[in-house]
């Protein structure tokens, strides 16, 4: 399993994303324990899950993203085939590549990262557009994005290359003199807590 989502809709469900199908686990009060349940056909190995409304996205490290929406988010366990629709995407639907997409739940919007910069789902034509949200450096691709973590002041850290502070008119503000305060070279976890980071890499551990 490369990564784990517990589901904000229910959080007696777990998801966990596997090299070729999708972990569903679920608490079982009675018997103090997990059931399992799995989907397959989802190759590339999955790196990260969202969860928005009916949909879970899925990103790959090697083919693109899969959507699969939910009949029944709030109990999606054991779930007939007609319950549910996948979708698979690729360059065809917006992504300059397929490698290295992640996906993150940002301000209550689905966002995916990529080496060609960030990229937001539109429904109506089923596209993913360059997103300038967060500076056009990213939406202009100049400047890719893996890791893009928030805290619960809304502020971001991306990768190792610095912060994206949240303002008071909901925009950022990209500080990049961050990255030339700390020794890691990547970071390959960033984790939150109150007013603290903490970042794991081939170097060791961080705290700022």
């Amino acid at each position: 399993v490369f990564c784990f989502l517990q589901s904000s809709i229910n959080p007696d469900i777990i998801y966990g994303g596997g090299g070729i199908s999708l972990i569903i686990l679920k608490r079982n009060h009675k018997k103090n324990t997990w059931d399992s349940d799995e989907i397959k056909g989802l190759d590339g190995e999955i790196r990260s899950i969202a969860e928005l409304d009916n949909d879970l996205w899925l990103t790959t490290f090697f083919n693109g993203v899969f959507r699969i929406n939910r009949n029944s988010p709030e109990n999606f366990f054991n779930a007939k085939t007609n319950e549910y629709e996948v979708t698979h995407f690729t360059t065809e639907h917006g992504f300059k590549g397929i490698k290295d997409i992640m996906v993150y739940k940002i301000d209550n919007e689905v966002i995916f990262t990529s080496p060609d910069g960030i990229f937001k789902y539109d429904t109506d034509q089923n596209y993913f557009f360059p997103y300038n949200k967060f500076g056009k450096i990213f939406g202009k691709g100049k400047l890719g994005a893996y890791r893009f973590i928030q805290n619960n002041k809304g502020d971001i850290w991306q990768d190792s290359k610095g912060i994206l502070y949240k303002q008071n008119n909901e925009t950022y503000f990209f500080d990049t003199i961050f990255s030339k305060r700390i020794p890691y070279a990547e970071l390959s976890g960033i984790y939150p807590d109150k007013n603290l980071w903490y970042g794991g890499g081939s170097d060791g551990l961080l705290r700022y």
